[in-house]
């Protein structure tokens, strides 16, 4: 009575369950009143700038024109305040009517995977990823999913070279490769391609004829000194950019995201479709308040100041302990290296490890065994955080890390008496 798809998702040894972790680390998550509560490094929310985000949610206005039935891809108020917004990344005037609105980029890059892909296609996309985007663009139309790994020999950072070879591989062995995806910047690495790069993707991507989807949801999120290049700087029909709000401006709850395109087939099926990923219009209107210049351009530039100085204070701490932290250019999370530490170079290791500092030092840290990364002993942390909490955090990282090392090494003395 199941489908192939219930299978997979009832399949608990596919990958690690970060909502299971999330949800049981917010039931008794550490603050102030509660300060042996858990400290959830493993979800990227963005805390940092929670006063600010308060402040602005005071002067939204509900109104009686909301109410109503609205258009299922996005009112036209909310899809011009997208669009002001990609131009600031896109160097070319952006078309509203080239974007498609909905309740999360999960939901429609499933859609996406629906308009694009068969039963026995196949989707090219770097490893380590974010697991829900795998998901989204492989499960319900059982896709092939084929990863590119990159590996720590070159701290897991993707070149146009990698992709063509890795093309030219899969294809001479009769892969239907239909789409690539790649994320800028990075989750979890925080790698941002150079515009010469983005370039080349999409060079490579209209030589193989493949649709190249690029999550583009860390946009704002680049530390100052890094320029952002967004693949809207195109207007190839190849290409498909994803975005939102949830990560930049800290309101995950409120699930917005968009898809941007020239490709008028795509944006057909994709608006076709939008009746089962519509957003609520106060939402939509949230989007424009949130997006006005006046505001967003002085509130982003705080931001990416306080992610940086962030992910700063992570790489002095834990380099401190002994951790190499990979370095980063965006985004809310650190990519850890805590192979050292394990007590076996394997995924029984590493989920030890995990399991020691979740219940032992009650702090979350995500395993890169559920971001399909090759190599055991990484993990994912999210610094974006208040900076009690954050360090809060890090010293019980450190401490459970010590202990756990300490451990390690008595029972190793133990063995050879």
């Amino acid at each position: 009575m199941y489908s192939k798809f219930t299978s997979q998702l009832l399949n608990k040894e596919a990958s690690f369950d970060f909502v299971a972790a999330h949800f049981a680390c917010e039931q008794d998550k550490f603050s102030t009143e509660n300060p042996n509560g858990f400290v959830n490094f493993g979800s990227a929310q963005n805390f940092l700038s929670k006063p600010d985000i308060q402040q602005r949610l005071g002067s939204l206005g509900w109104r009686t024109e909301d109410t109503p039935y609205c258009s299922f891809a996005g009112t036209a108020g909310c899809r011009s305040a997208i669009a002001n917004y990609l131009e600031d990344f896109s160097e070319r005037p952006i078309n509203p009517d080239h974007i498609v609105v909905g309740n999360g980029i999960i939901s429609i890059l499933e859609a996406l995977s629906i308009a694009i892909l068969d039963a026995g296609d196949s989707v090219l996309a770097t490893t380590p990823i974010f697991p829900g985007l795998v998901t989204a663009l492989s499960s319900r139309t059982e896709a092939d999913f084929i990863p590119l790994k990159t590996s720590s020999e070159n701290r897991f950072q993707l070149s146009p070279e990698m992709l063509k070879a890795k093309l030219e591989i899969e294809t001479s062995r009769g892969k239907r490769i239909k789409a690539v995806l790649l994320c800028s910047p990075g989750n979890p690495i925080g790698q941002v391609f150079s515009a010469n790069e983005i370039q080349e993707f999409i060079d490579i991507a209209e030589e193989f004829h493949v649709a190249l989807i690029v999550d583009e949801i860390y946009a704002s999120s680049v530390f100052e000194g890094t320029e952002f290049s967004s693949a809207l700087m195109s207007k190839s029909e190849n290409v498909i950019v994803l975005g939102g709000l949830s990560k930049d401006f800290g309101v995950a709850g409120y699930t917005t995201g968009w898809i941007c395109t020239t490709n008028e087939n795509i944006l057909a099926a994709m608006k076709k479709q939008s009746h089962f990923f519509r957003l609520a219009a106060p939402i939509q209107r949230a989007i424009e308040i949130f997006l006005d210049p006046t505001w967003r351009v002085p509130f982003l530039k705080q931001n990416r100041s306080r992610l940086a100085q962030n992910f700063q204070e992570v790489c002095e701490v834990l380099n401190s302990a002994g951790v190499s932290v990979t370095p980063a250019e965006a985004g809310l999370v650190s990519w850890l290296d805590l192979t050292p530490f394990l007590k076996s170079q394997d995924e029984e290791g590493q989920l030890e490890l995990y399991r020691y500092l979740l219940q032992q030092h009650r702090v979350h840290l995500s395993p890169a065994v559920g971001f399909h990364c090759a190599e055991p002993g990484f993990f994912r942390i999210c610094f974006s955080q208040q900076q009690e909490t954050l360090r809060e955090g890090l010293s019980r990282i450190k401490q459970g890390l010590s202990q756990f090392q300490s451990n390690n090494t008595n029972q190793i003395l133990e063995l050879n008496r």
